[in-house]
């Protein structure tokens, strides 16, 4: 059997998220000077990553995998980090 996490990275590759990393932080410098909401106090830009995406992605899912009883309940810590943690193995 399949891991959740194996079957994720046969459907999205590295190449698809250094895409969309690049393609970000492309866009950010881009438009930083437009839009400084964009940037760090300091008026630059922290470039996003693949493993920042990754987790961000299982994030995503998890919120729309996972069913809970209340809304205010997707904000509960402990079980974003068993999801991405204990079951993604992210």
């Amino acid at each position: 059997m399949t891991s959740p996490k194996n079957l994720f990275s046969s459907r999205f590759n590295e190449i698809f998220f250094q895409t969309i990393a690049d393609s970000t932080n492309a866009y950010a410098w881009l438009h930083i000077l437009n839009k400084p909401s964009y940037s760090n106090r300091d008026g630059a830009w922290t470039e996003t990553d693949c493993d920042e995406l990754h987790r961000f992605i299982a994030v995503i899912l998890m919120l729309g995998i996972m069913k809970v009883k209340t809304i205010d309940r997707y904000h509960n810590f402990f079980l974003i980090f068993f999801f991405v943690v204990v079951v993604l193995h992210v």
